[in-house]
């Protein structure tokens, strides 16, 4: 379940249209849980808190531990991942619809030509990006494994 939400998560912050979402859930006590998202440069995009103790109990966190901090408020991750399905296919929805429209406004070849340019770079997007770190990712491992089998030994005796 955890898996599945962490990715349902990361697909909302990454590919999500909003910089800002809201959710409320009710805990086990029948609290009534505010979860904000606000896109941030600083990565901790989420805000939790009790609605009726939001000075107190207000936590910002990042991606990695929100599910821990729903848990701390005893909120369902089931309720909160269902949540997020529901705001990703309304999203799907408008999208569904943009590109109805614009099909209709400029044509259908000229909407799938662009469709498929887009996808064709990002395609060579990604084979260009891992052809460039996976060797520097290779060659920092490869050091590491140097680093561990070679112990540096000095003569230098402290005075």
């Amino acid at each position: 379940m955890k898996q599945q939400l962490d990715k349902m998560i990361d697909f909302y912050e990454a590919m999500g249209v909003d910089d800002k979402g809201f959710f409320c859930l009710f805990n086990e006590k029948k609290n009534k849980i505010c979860v904000e998202f606000t896109r941030n440069l600083d990565k901790q995009n989420w805000r939790i808190w009790d609605e009726n103790y939001e000075s107190t109990s207000f936590k910002k966190v990042s991606l990695k531990y929100l599910p821990d901090a729903l848990r701390s408020f005893s909120v369902s991750l089931e309720e909160f991942q269902l949540k997020i399905i529901e705001v990703v296919l309304v999203q799907t929805c408008y999208a569904d619809e943009f590109i109805r429209q614009v099909t209709e406004l400029l044509g259908p070849d000229t909407v799938q030509k662009s469709l498929l340019q887009n996808q064709n770079f990002m395609t060579e997007l990604e084979k260009t990006v891992k052809r460039i770190m996976v060797p520097q990712d290779q060659e920092t491992q490869n050091k590491i494994d140097l680093k561990k089998k070679f112990k540096v030994v000095s003569n230098h005796k402290g005075k």
